[in-house]
């Protein structure tokens, strides 16, 4: 089938790059896998074996050059932003490189922000991660990381505020799942008021 430009599409492609991963072959599967990724340089799958196939060669390199030139062309490819990224140590500078030239590519894109501030967090960017979280309430008004954040921010420095956030947020919510957590949350934010405030001490 593969012989057959006819029948050898990006998907059979695909299954054989799987075949020949699952029988420990990766450097040949990846023959089969760039074929595949040329017709689809979006798709998820398709980056999922490849990973693979790389890191079980233990070859970053042939990584970053084979997705660099996939974004290239395909610039706002989120998975393929996230299959970069994956190449590079987590919260290092070269991840944060990334991240910065995936939000140039896709100011807009949640889930570049996200990283952006899960790597603020993490290398001790309280005000960034901060500012990053703001932006993504813009974008999207309740959004569950960036409201986490805020929250956790505001029962450290101001535990009356989490409150009113929390209320504020329970009022708009209409997923029981989400109102559950919302509770959580308020209750959480007024033992902190209570906790803090002057009267407590």
């Amino acid at each position: 089938l593969l012989t057959d430009p006819e029948h050898a599409t990006p998907g059979l492609h695909r299954i054989a790059g799987e075949l020949e991963l699952a029988g420990g072959n990766p450097q040949r599967a990846l023959g089969h896998l760039r074929n595949a990724l040329a017709a689809q340089p979006t798709d998820r799958r398709i980056l999922g074996v490849m990973l693979q196939a790389w890191q079980r060669l233990g070859d970053a390199e042939d990584a970053r050059a084979t997705l660099e030139a996939a974004l290239a062309t395909t610039p706002r490819g989120e998975d393929l932003w996230q299959a970069r990224l994956a190449i590079e140590p987590v919260a290092g500078e070269a991840a944060q490189a990334v991240v910065e030239r995936w939000l140039a590519a896709m100011p807009d894109s949640i889930a570049a922000l996200e990283t952006r501030m899960a790597i603020q967090n993490a290398t001790g960017d309280a005000d960034g991660a901060d500012a990053t979280a703001r932006r993504i309430l813009e974008l999207e008004p309740g959004r569950r990381s960036a409201e986490t954040r805020v929250i956790d921010q505001l029962l450290q420095r101001d535990p009356p505020a989490a409150v009113a956030r929390c209320r504020e947020l329970l009022a708009r919510a209409g997923d029981p799942t989400v109102q559950r957590m919302l509770r959580g949350w308020l209750a959480m934010a007024q033992v902190y008021s209570v906790a803090t405030s002057p009267s407590a001490n």
